[in-house]
């Protein structure tokens, strides 16, 4: 392999496999190594799809990781300096390559056809002893880590280093001159654009303030008697119903409190209250399955409650599970009207049934048994919006939020249907 060539090795993760559709790249990472295999660059960012992120449970990616990334067009003159002069290289390069050249085309730039390699294709043309040629499969044969399968800059590494194993045994080298005459016409855009790893994104979402630090700021210590707790763990509950909180329902809460005279220990003891009946709720079937353990971590979290206050709470809910015949401010839940409510659903579902994940059409009928009335599209009159990832931007999500309609987490809706007498 000449040493004077350079790789860029590239992963990207979509949203789906249609790249001159409506799909888009949600994650970009190149490493560039030279002839020798030493790297000399490594660049990687979460991209925002300005679309709903597809399927979470293959790629990890959810719309809260991608709501404050930048747009393609943010990072393309960093992915051009990182490309350019060098053979592209990726495990299925047709798919790679088709979603980066559609991602130029949407700003106006249509790049040169480029060399590549394809390390799928060299795996295919090798007589490896191998039952696939998968990449996971590839790097196991050839004892190389791979870290987080299907993270950009995790695969891309891999990838880089089954290129170096594969080379030697397959046919495809590129001649220096080749790669110097396809860049010549490529264009010429800035560096050094804005970029989001994905420990960033979680990072940004865990530095948050929690509702607790928010509210509990902007009260007086002193008790008033005239509280009404109940008004506000429905105002609480209404504004987690979508597992997004913006700034204007931050203040409302706040006013809420305010108005009720409620002190910072009882929004604590109220806050506990509803951890406690979501764990209540999730318990009643004896399990906690992984969606309900994410979303349940979330709302601890928001809800500024411990470790340690969860774990107590939880053992709290395991002793004293879930009473029908409760009602005021114990039950948020069951205040949610359902019968004759019309209802539509967006993105793919993460919640699961004995191990097998739950379609969209088994959902409906999940939402037909308790009463409701499914839709298939978003309208002014709908009740109720489900969305997979609370951060979609999915066009029926736009839509809903442009109407007015009310958006609820997909956990949410189960929990809804979960506190129903049975």
């Amino acid at each position: 392999m000449p040493d004077a060539i350079e790789f860029a090795v590239t992963d990207v993760e979509t949203t789906g496999f249609c790249a001159h559709g409506n799909d888009r790249i949600v994650e970009i990472a190149i490493v560039r190594i030279d002839g020798t295999g030493r790297t000399t660059g490594e660049y990687t960012t979460l991209v925002n799809p300005e679309r709903d992120v597809g399927p979470t449970r293959i790629h990890g990616i959810t719309a809260s990781d991608v709501r404050e990334a930048p747009i393609f067009a943010e990072v393309a003159g960093d992915v051009l300096g990182l490309l350019r002069g060098a053979v592209f290289v990726s495990h299925n390069v047709p798919f790679d390559k088709r979603f980066i050249m559609a991602e130029f085309q949407r700003l106006g730039f249509d790049l040169p056809d480029w060399p590549h390699l394809c390390t799928l294709d060299l795996a295919r043309r090798s007589a490896l002893p191998v039952h696939s040629r998968r990449l996971d499969c590839l790097c196991e044969f050839f004892g190389i880590p791979i870290g987080l399968h299907h993270a950009a800059l995790h695969d891309a590494r891999a990838v880089a280093r089954l290129l170096l194993s594969l080379l030697p045994q397959g046919e495809g080298g590129v001649a220096s001159q080749d790669v110097r005459r396809a860049f010549v016409a490529w264009p010429a855009l800035p560096c050094g654009g804005r970029r989001l790893d994905r420990s960033a994104a979680k990072g940004i979402q865990e530095r948050k303030p929690s509702l607790l630090e928010t509210v509990v700021r902007k009260l007086p210590t002193v008790p008033d008697l005239a509280t009404n707790v109940e008004s506000y763990l429905a105002a609480l509950d209404r504004v987690l119903e979508d597992r997004l909180i913006t700034a204007d329902e931050e203040s409302r809460l706040v006013s809420i409190a305010q108005e009720y005279g409620l002190t910072a220990s009882e929004i604590v003891k109220t806050h506990h209250c509803y951890l406690l009946e979501l764990l209540r709720v999730a318990l009643r079937d004896g399990i906690l399955t992984k969606l309900e353990r994410e979303d349940l971590e979330y709302v601890r979290r928001v809800l500024g409650i411990s470790d340690v206050d969860a774990i107590a709470l939880l053992g709290k809910a395991r002793q004293t599970p879930i009473d029908p015949t409760i009602s005021g401010a114990a039950r948020p839940i069951d205040k949610r009207p359902i019968t004759g409510k019309t209802i539509c659903f967006t993105g793919e579902l993460r919640h699961g049934v004995d191990g097998n994940p739950v379609t969209r059409e088994q959902a409906e009928a999940v939402a037909k048994s308790i009463g409701m009335v499914v839709r298939k599209s978003v309208t002014k009159k709908l009740d109720y919006l489900v969305v997979a990832d609370a951060a979609t931007s999915s066009a029926k999500a736009r839509k809903a939020r442009g109407y007015g309609c009310r958006i609820i987490a997909e956990p949410v809706f189960w929990q809804m249907v979960a506190s129903r007498p049975s």
